[in-house]
């Protein structure tokens, strides 16, 4: 201990320098640390957010794409039937993954996959009914067309002995196209279907058969002319074609009204609960976008808290440093 002039002042600046290093040096560190802190969190919650959207994407996508797989299941759309069997196994196994999911415990799930299996048991029924309909779509025009054709071709007098006949021929076919594609589409009584279905092709069947000279109960001339001849044959097989795709809808008539109701509901079901799906899910990205907004505001924050606090803590150590000894010489 000497003078307490430099050697006193030297003392003092040594020991109060480290008190003012030590203190800015925490605030430096917890500034890193909220940094650090409020950059995890941020990705966390970016995390959550994804992984929510996309354990919520599956179920959705399968609810939304069984409702319009039902939707064409009830007009027997083969393409159709098969997807709705692939999402309803999406959707089984969403469930299994997560079976306290909103959509797993809500009553319209258990309804949804009852009925689907009804639909998938009578998928044979809907597909041939369906492929029926579109058959009959080709087939009647092609039929009218070709008798068209071989009434033209017959003598004037046995062309007026036929009109009247030949009239209800069209008529015959026309209907049966219509009562063919309401009952694929399940907008017709399949029973009554079934028998107007019998009377119009047995009707058609008769005209053909009189003009091949097998059937003289309808007064028809018989069709000799090789010309004639040909559309007769061509008439033939189309008509054919045509009862054999009437006789497999009218097979698949009785399996029809419980598959196409079944599906019309699983059709609304299946809108509620990705209806409701989404709106959890919507929600839930909502909140954690607004925890994610204000994240980077915290960081600006807790920066600029920091900033102030290390510049207050620089003055202080500047304000404790003493002045030179020349300087103290000059002021005595």
């Amino acid at each position: 201990m000497s003078e307490p002039g430099a050697s006193g002042t030297t003392m003092t600046v040594a020991f109060a320098a480290p008190r003012g290093g030590n203190r800015l040096a925490t605030l430096l560190g917890v500034a890193a640390l909220l940094v650090v802190g409020s950059g995890g969190t941020a990705a966390y919650l970016a995390w959550e957010a994804r992984s929510a959207s996309a354990s919520e994407a599956v179920p959705v996508d399968a609810l939304y794409g069984i409702a319009i797989d039902a939707e064409a299941a009830v007009a027997g759309d083969e393409a159709a039937l098969g997807d709705l069997q692939r999402q309803l196994k999406l959707l089984k196994d969403a469930a299994v993954l997560d079976p306290t999911a909103p959509f797993a415990t809500d009553p319209h799930f258990t309804r949804l996959v009852n009925n689907a299996a009804a639909v998938i048991q009578a998928r044979s029924a809907l597909a041939d009914a369906g492929r029926a309909a579109r058959e009959t779509r080709d087939l009647v025009p092609r039929l009218l067309a070709e008798i068209g054709t071989l009434a033209s071709a017959l003598p004037g007098a046995s062309l007026e002995t036929a009109r009247r006949t030949l009239e209800r021929f069209e008529l015959r076919a026309q209907k049966l196209q219509l009562d063919v594609t309401a009952l694929a589409a399940g907008a017709a009584n399949p029973n009554q279907a079934a028998q107007r279905l019998a009377e119009s092709t047995d009707y058609l069947g008769q005209v053909i058969q009189a003009l091949q000279g097998a059937n003289t109960g309808l007064g028809l001339p018989r069709v000799t002319a090789p010309e004639a001849a040909k559309h007769l044959q061509a008439l033939d097989s189309l008509y054919t074609d045509l009862n054999s795709a009437v006789r497999r809808a009218v097979a698949a008539a009785p399996a029809l009204p419980t598959a196409q109701s079944a599906a019309r509901a699983i059709t609304a079901d299946a809108r509620a609960l990705g209806a409701a799906a989404a709106a959890t899910g919507e929600g839930a990205s909502r909140t954690a976008g607004k925890l994610l907004a204000w994240t980077p505001l915290a960081l600006a924050v807790g920066a600029l808290v920091m900033l102030a606090s290390a510049r207050r803590g620089r003055r202080a150590t500047q304000g404790e440093r003493p002045q030179p000894a020349g300087d103290s010489a000059s002021a005595r």
